[in-house]
């Protein structure tokens, strides 16, 4: 039976090393098949391989317009149904959703009617805005990322707090606690014991 991770955090939280370095290793040690749908991955996929949604994607993209959510949306679930829900010991991490209170609606409508409501985790990560910054500049200067630079930064933390930071308190009022797990993220993740954490999501 399948389970739903739901890393939720501002930029440079620390959400890719959560997954590829602590949650991948620890499935490989357990047995445990992780799948990572990246919303970022998927919509770059689909306009590589100018699928229908891919199309239409790219007159957004060519404008420099944000894809609509309802697009994103499609893309997503088109890839979330494939994998199917009575697959044993999967385990499956979205990453880029939900964004916003609309795709949170959207996807606990989707769940029940796949999945096990109960079998969705949220990880919230937390951490000062200023150790943020610092992070995403170490990040742009080791990556040569394009997009990680102050205003950019800036213009995320917008949108976190207009977007996604109500998106995870609504989360946490509609999930069972026991599955709502908190991250203090102001120190490296890689000096924080996750262990009781992902024994609980895990087992």
């Amino acid at each position: 039976m399948a389970k739903i991770i739901l890393p939720m955090g501002p930029s440079s939280c620390g959400k890719g090393y959560l997954t590829n370095e602590i949650i991948k290793p620890y499935c490989e040690k357990h047995g445990k098949r992780l799948v990572v749908i990246s919303t970022g991955e998927l919509l770059r996929e689909e306009v590589a391989n100018q699928t229908n949604l891919g199309k239409l994607a790219k007159t957004f993209i060519d404008k420099g317009i944000l894809v609509p959510d309802r697009l994103i949306w499609s893309m997503f679930e088109k890839k979330l149904l494939s994998l199917g829900p009575n697959i044993p010991n999967l385990f499956i991490i979205i990453d880029g959703l939900p964004r916003n209170l609309f795709q949170l609606g959207a996807l606990w409508h989707l769940i029940p009617q796949h999945f096990e409501d109960e079998k969705v985790e949220v990880i919230a990560i937390n951490a000062e805005e200023r150790i943020l910054i610092e992070r995403m500049l170490k990040r742009a200067e080791k990556e040569k990322r394009s997009d990680d630079y102050k205003e950019s930064f800036y213009q995320k933390m917008d949108v976190y707090r207009k977007d996604v930071f109500p998106t995870v308190r609504k989360a946490a009022d509609i999930i069972v606690w026991k599955n709502f797990h908190i991250i203090d993220a102001n120190q490296d993740l890689k000096e924080i014991d996750h262990s009781s954490m992902l024994n609980q999501i895990f087992n």
